[in-house]
């Protein structure tokens, strides 16, 4: 990539700055010279008592009283106090109800519902259980409605565009995606709108330690403050527009670096985003059109820095009598903007010379490339311990892989001859067809395996052993392999059988290391004979104050039953003159799950509509059609990134004899209302995944 020309939105001139990237291992190349007309300085530094925690604070007022969260996990702390000074003397309280590997970041108090919200930087968050979600690094939402004596997580709200995929091996090359973190929380009440900046980082495999060999970029995800409560709806920013999911979406770079503090400056009327040691500014928050970073030598010693404007206690508008704070080292010193010209030299952004696997469309502003399809959802099962296994083995959690699927928890088999083996029940929530994978160390006194699915060999023997691993961690490597697909007739407990069936040679023992079991459900293709049949037409529609908004360019149709201003449900159309028949001996409306709130489960009912007038772009909750025919329910659990089918033979059959060639649809929930029983289906503006009629 080195010689690559990218382009980054700049202020100070009505044309793109071409900035040249730099080859991997040069570090941060400083390019020309350039005026810069506002300047940030820092007085005196004073030393505090109170605050830690290795992340950005919050603050945050309401009620009259000025509130301060710093801290990790379900222990987080919160002071508060009628000024800014009284929090030095403060009753400190710890706060419930996080996750232990989340960071709390940034408070927000919506006084509109009483409640505060926060959002949370979580790390090697991989078992399953209520989270069930698998990312080296993402960000969630919290909320109390209690005046933070307590909090309740929202939902997963911004995950990396490649959250699909998990563990470096399956990258090619030296580079495997790290997830977003270490945001800014901004609300702009202003505008409706609350912003996530975050940074996004790749890591280089071949490092042994984190936080050597990354490149990280800036990003930003937001969502309408009114649904703050929807984990779903947050957009990212990419290329322009606000169109892609957070959750999984792609999303353009801002700039280079991590760990960028926002606020606006009412004295110089722009937004800044102030790093450790460089700064950029823009004008717009919709626009996003920030200036390339400059040296900043003033703030050098900040790193998870918030600003505090001492007159409103406002953290994102900062006027003229300001601090600047790291709680992490417990110190401020007043921050002072003005608009002064200063002379900065342009930073250039430093990146791998190779190219990484989506293409790095978040790091060319000026992509114009095909984006590639994302890669099906994953089924992972971490269903260790185990089940039965050979009499007089142990097992062990005592080994550890860098950059493995389970973060190196994996599970060590003390088996010692040929024949040992370890049964696992493993629950498959879906019937169909899977690629299976699986993950395991390696190591110097590994053995050799067969595995067994439902007591049939699925694919053939693997060797654990390696002498030397390529990027050992305690001696051991890292390995993936492809065992075949299988097919499942049935939903629920499978059993998965490893066998011991020999060793390497130079191997020095038969053991055999388990990290994770992934089962990749594979696309299905319509039987020969088929017609598949794309929607003419489809949208979701919403109630409360969004009942006259149209939502038919959206990439997604979802279904919501909840309190006013959230319920929604959706609408398909398709035209069924290309069929030619007059039956069907069988019919399926298929439609893909992107996204889905943490209820367990919930039924999706599909009705026939006899009224097919609407169009695509004038639907909306004041003028959709009325449910007339119920067809069928579908129960939709948590999983995403899979079809889902509902059985329409009978209803298209009495639709395939009316001279009109129009079928329409409508999606829904009926049952209790919740705040976490959403769905979001891909719709046909989605760049794949689009929703079928299946007709033989």
């Amino acid at each position: 990539m080195a010689g690559r020309a990218y382009k980054l939105m700049s202020l100070l001139v009505a044309l793109a700055l071409i900035v040249t990237l730099v080859p991997m291992g040069t570090g941060s190349a400083l390019a020309a010279t350039a005026n810069t007309p506002y300047k940030t300085t820092l007085g005196t530094l004073t030393t505090m008592n109170w605050g830690g925690g290795d992340a950005r604070p919050g603050f945050a007022t309401a009620n009259g009283d000025l509130y301060a969260v710093w801290g990790r996990g379900n222990a987080f702390k919160m002071r508060k106090a009628t000024t800014y000074a009284g929090l030095a003397t403060a009753t400190e309280n710890t706060v419930t109800g996080m996750d232990a590997a989340d960071w709390v970041v940034g408070l927000y108090y919506n006084s509109a519902n009483s409640t505060f919200y926060m959002t949370a930087h979580v790390e090697y968050d991989y078992f399953l259980g209520s989270d069930a979600a698998h990312h080296y690094r993402k960000i969630k939402l919290y909320k109390s409605t209690d005046n933070l004596a307590t909090v309740t997580k929202v939902g997963d709200v911004v995950t990396s565009d490649n959250s699909d995929i998990h563990g470096y091996v399956d990258y090619t090359g030296n580079y495997y995606d790290f997830g977003a973190g270490d945001q800014n929380f901004y609300v702009d009440e202003a505008g409706g709108y609350a912003y996530i900046f975050y940074a996004h980082a790749w890591a280089d495999l071949r490092s042994s330690a984190f936080s050597q060999g990354m490149f990280k970029s800036e990003r930003v995800a937001r969502c309408p403050i009114s649904q703050l409560n929807d984990p779903t709806a947050w957009k990212s920013f990419y290329q322009g527009s606000w169109n892609e999911p957070a959750r999984g979406g792609h999303a353009s770079d801002l700039a280079n670096g991590s760990n960028g503090y926002v606020f606006y400056s009412s004295v110089i009327g722009k937004y800044l985003m102030v790093y450790n040691n460089t700064v950029a500014s823009a004008t717009s928050l919709e626009l996003q059109d920030w200036s390339p970073l400059y040296t900043n030598s003033d703030l050098t010693w900040f790193y998870y820095a918030s600003a505090l404007d001492m007159d409103t206690f406002s953290p994102y508008i900062i006027g003229g009598n300001a601090i600047y704070l790291e709680l992490t080292r417990r110190r401020s010193a007043p921050l002072t903007v003005t608009g002064a010209t200063t002379t900065r030299t342009v930073i250039d952004p430093v990146y791998p010379t190779e190219s990484v696997p989506d293409g790095n469309y978040g790091w060319d502003w000026a992509f114009t490339g095909t984006l590639e399809p994302k890669p099906t959802t994953y089924i992972v099962s971490y269903q260790w311990p185990y089940q039965t296994h050979t009499a007089g083995i142990n097992f062990y959690s005592d080994y550890t892989v860098p950059h493995s699927e389970n973060y190196g928890l994996g599970m060590r088999m003390t088996s010692a001859a040929v024949g040992d083996y370890v049964l696992l029940n493993i629950n498959v929530p879906t019937a169909g067809t899977y690629r299976l994978y699986s993950y395991n160390a390696t190591g110097p006194a590994a053995g050799d395996f067969q595995l067994a699915v439902d007591g049939t060999n699925q694919g053939g023997q693997v060797s654990l052993f390696e002498a030397a691993p390529a990027h050992p961690q305690n001696g051991l490597g890292y390995k993936k392999t492809d065992m075949g697909t299988v097919t499942f007739a049935t939903a629920g407990n499978h059993q998965f059988r490893y066998t011991v069936t020999g060793k390497n040679a130079s191997s020095t023992g038969y053991q055999l290391y388990f990290d994770v079991i992934k089962l990749v459900q594979a696309a299905t293709t319509p039987p020969a004979g088929t017609a598949t049949l794309a929607p003419t037409a489809d949208a979701y529609v919403r109630d409360g104050a969004y009942a006259d908004v149209n939502y038919g360019t959206d990439p997604t149709l979802q279904v919501k039953k909840d309190g006013t201003d959230y319920n929604r449900k959706s609408y398909l159309k398709f035209d069924l003159a290309s069929f030619g028949g007059t039956s069907a001996t069988s019919a399926k409306l298929r439609v893909y799950a992107n996204a889905a709130g943490t209820d367990g489960a919930r039924t999706i009912k599909l009705y026939g509509n006899s009224n097919k007038s609407w169009t695509e772009s004038g639907l909306k909750w004041s003028n959709a059609p009325a449910a007339d025919t119920f067809v069928t329910s579908v129960s939709v659990n948590g999983s995403t990134g899979v079809w889902y089918e509902f059985d329409v033979t009978s209803y298209m059959n009495s639709q395939l004899t009316v001279a009109d060639s129009i079928v329409s649809f409508e999606l829904v929930n009926e049952g209790a209302a919740t705040s976490q029983n959403q769905v979001a289906f891909n719709s046909r503006e989605a760049a794949s995944h689009a929703p079928q009629l299946v007709l033989q």
